[in-house]
């Protein structure tokens, strides 16, 4: 098997260190709409077998990815099982990797933040709560402390009270 072919194919850089290459199959395979497909269409061009379990099959392409660049026109089965022994180590190992809640897609990343108090963040090009806050800090007393001036800023903006001293200490002085 050409296993130099088969990197090239997936966009896997042969000339850089075996660190770039893994690297490159790990965002391939996240930022893919199907991780765990990718990550199985990556094992099985390698000749190993597909897994349900996406972590492990992230671990194999990788696995496999490292094999393929150190092997790479002598690429054979005795790779896949030296790539299979490595994520069963791992796995003996720090068996905690397997424990996730739920796939995180990045590619779906939250436009978003929300605290804890459900108040979400504006974005960076919204300055409607900065301007808002301008007001109301002009408007308070000046003899109030800079914790109380920021107290009432986030209580009538829904902000958090760190947003509102930054406000207050930095922003507007």
């Amino acid at each position: 098997m050409n296993a130099t072919k088969i990197l090239e194919k997936f966009q896997i850089p042969t000339h850089l260190t075996v660190h770039h290459a893994i690297a490159k199959s790990g965002e391939l395979i996240d930022c893919s709409t199907h991780p765990l497909s990718k990550a199985n269409h990556v094992i099985k061009e390698f000749g190993g077998e597909e897994t349900d379990n996406i972590v492990r099959a992230r671990l194999l392409a990788k696995a496999l990815v490292e094999q393929a660049y150190y092997a790479r026109d002598k690429f054979d089965t005795i790779n896949v099982l030296n790539a299979v022994r490595k994520v069963e180590q791992v796995s003996t190992k720090m068996p905690f990797i397997y424990n996730t809640s739920e796939v995180v897609e990045q590619a779906a990343k939250p436009l978003t933040i929300t605290t804890k108090n459900n108040v979400v963040r504006a974005s960076k090009s919204n300055n409607d709560k900065k301007a808002r806050a301008l007001e109301i800090f002009s408007s308070l007393e000046p003899t109030l402390s800079a914790a109380e001036k920021s107290k009432i800023i986030a209580e009538k903006l829904e902000i958090t009270f760190a947003n509102a001293y930054y406000y207050v200490t930095r922003v507007f002085k």
